[in-house]
């Protein structure tokens, strides 16, 4: 809603359409949240540990950055930034805010003298499908950026001409 208030972005008939004056300083925009959104994907894939037994959150955390280590090596994810501990604590609050984790207080054996939480799957997470539509909603503006990225690198993605009409999502 911001970015149409600003002006930077168009509703056509319910279609989202990025005008070809704006593609620039929104493909800027992306790229300056890519570390973030991938941080974010990366925490969501790691609440799967969450099925198999709670996790304090330093042992989640701790997970969740061995995990994209793992998936940066392979490619899956592309900035090093997104491995960022503070990104994925970041990602773990949003998750925990949206339902998807919840946090109960550790017990003293586990705290040990500490004030220390166990996370384990929120309400929001009642099935497979929940797990996976959180998934695919983050994957999906990953692979728009990606996608782009490989076809402007390519050369498959023309340089925008006057003409023009913009790129629509």
């Amino acid at each position: 809603a911001d970015l149409k208030k600003r002006g930077l972005v168009e509703d056509r008939d319910g279609t989202v359409c990025v005008p070809p004056a704006n593609q620039v300083k929104l493909h800027l925009l992306a790229a300056l949240m890519r570390d973030y959104l991938e941080s974010y994907w990366v925490a969501a894939r790691a609440i799967e540990m969450l099925h198999e037994r709670p996790l304090t959150e330093v042992e989640f955390l701790d997970a969740a950055v061995t995990m994209s280590q793992r998936l940066y090596f392979h490619g899956d994810i592309l900035l090093a930034e997104s491995m960022s501990k503070a990104n994925l604590q970041n990602a773990l609050r949003f998750l925990v805010d949206q339902g998807y984790v919840r946090e109960i207080p550790a017990p003293p054996a586990v705290a040990r003298n500490k004030a220390a939480t166990i996370l384990e799957p929120g309400e929001r997470l009642t099935g497979k499908e929940a797990y996976e539509h959180l998934l695919e909603a983050l994957r999906r503006f990953l692979a728009l950026e990606k996608l782009g990225e490989r076809a402007r690198l390519e050369g498959a993605m023309p340089a925008r001409a006057p003409s023009d009409p913009g790129v629509r999502y």
